[in-house]
């Protein structure tokens, strides 16, 4: 009888089942309560829509929307509207990025001209420009080295990154180089995916050229580094190999840094002798550097090439090295031999000179082998090469 009067029947169409309602719409407040379900059904899926759309906006924004102004000012959008995530400090100049090989969710920034700082290398979270971690040069080491009042004239400016694998664990290290902003100071600086230095390499010259390869066929990365080796006794282009036990010191020599206790723990280094008077005079600079590596294999073993001459890519000879840089071999660019002629003319040319092929084995048979930091005394050279004793200038 209740549920008669509720339902708003009679008790015989209750027995007999008339008038009874086929679903809850048939109600008056069921209708209302179906109302309510159906809009917060709708409300629900639009909340679901979009916190997957921002969701996967978010997602998306740790591989996407990096934007770097003209005033290297570094921006974080998202993908879909184009909406700034985060940015960083207007003051904070970003010469280069890249996503760290271990995570995309990590951005790898070289930092320029930092107020009261000098340069950095650090890392970022991509989803909130938070600062993980910041590495800058061990200055210590580079006074050890090269003296403080050197070093102290400037500081350290961050030139570019590049990743390697010297323990060969499967994850990079990176490795960021910087230059004295005033003077001839270099390094190169070994970091952690945790924000460690974990060794620096001081160059007494300018790096024009590093190259991370595994030459030697050792399933481990070794990083090339070419340049200019800036010393009144040894002055000349510089090549130079670190790998994962010998990584760190500088590239002092005897002759220039006789009562430096910081030692040369590069596993090879070659120092090139400058061309004579007579020809160094007409080049643009006073010294050689060495750059534009290049790696090969021949028959499965490693080889090496590099640019010696001057910032003037005319005036370059091509150096063939093996993969512990002993010299090989070598050619002249035929743009170097057009400058000569202009400028030395037929006679001159016709003397011995860098466009001789004997001279210029004569030539690099002078250069400076570093072996773990020890000056070897004799350069070895490959097949059908030859050895000569070092110059003790």
């Amino acid at each position: 009888m209740i549920l008669a009067e509720a339902l708003g029947i009679t008790l015989a169409d209750l027995k007999s089942g008339n008038g009874i309602p086929s679903q809850v719409s048939d109600f008056p407040i069921g209708g209302k309560i179906q109302n309510i379900l159906r809009a917060r059904s709708f409300w629900a899926i639009l909340i679901v829509f979009l916190v997957s759309l921002f969701g996967a906006g978010w997602f998306l924004a740790g591989t996407h929307g990096i934007v770097i102004h003209e005033d290297m000012r570094l921006e974080y959008r998202d993908p879909w509207f184009n909406l700034r995530i985060w940015q960083m400090d207007p003051q904070i100049k970003v010469r280069s990025w890249r996503r760290a090989p271990w995570s995309d969710r990590v951005l790898l920034l070289g930092l320029r001209d930092q107020p009261n700082l000098g340069d950095q290398y650090i890392a970022v979270s991509t989803l909130t420009g938070k600062m993980l971690w910041g590495v800058s040069p061990d200055y210590e080491q580079l006074n050890m080295a090269f003296g403080a009042a050197i070093v102290g004239e400037g500081y350290m400016r961050f030139i570019q990154d590049l990743e390697g694998d010297l323990d060969g664990d499967g994850t990079p290290e990176i490795f960021a180089q910087f230059t004295h902003s005033l003077n001839f100071p270099s390094c190169v600086c070994r970091i952690s995916r945790n924000g460690e230095l974990i060794s620096q390499y001081s160059s007494n010259g300018h790096i024009d050229s590093v190259i991370s390869i595994d030459v030697d066929n050792d399933l481990k990365d070794e990083l090339i580094c070419a340049g200019t080796n800036n010393s009144p006794h040894i002055g000349g282009a510089t090549v130079f190999l670190l790998d994962d036990q010998y990584n760190s010191g500088a590239s002092v020599d005897p002759w220039t840094h006789p009562y430096v206790s910081l030692a040369d723990s590069s596993r090879f280094r070659l120092v090139i002798p400058n061309f004579p008077r007579e020809v160094m005079r007409f080049m643009s600079e006073g010294r050689l550097r060495a750059t534009s590596i290049q790696p090969s294999t021949i028959r499965g073993t490693g080889r090496i090439t590099v640019e010696v001459g001057t910032a003037d890519e005319l005036s370059r000879v091509v150096v063939f090295l093996d993969s512990e840089l002993h010299p090989l071999d070598s050619i002249v660019k035929d743009s170097f031999l057009e400058s000569l002629d202009r400028l030395l003319g037929a006679d001159v040319l016709s003397a011995p000179g860098p466009w001789e092929a004997g001279w210029r084995e004569e030539w690099l048979n002078r250069s400076i082998y570093f072996r773990e930091g020890a000056v070897v005394e004799h350069v070895p050279w490959g097949a059908g090469g030859m050895e000569g004793e070092k110059s003790s200038r």
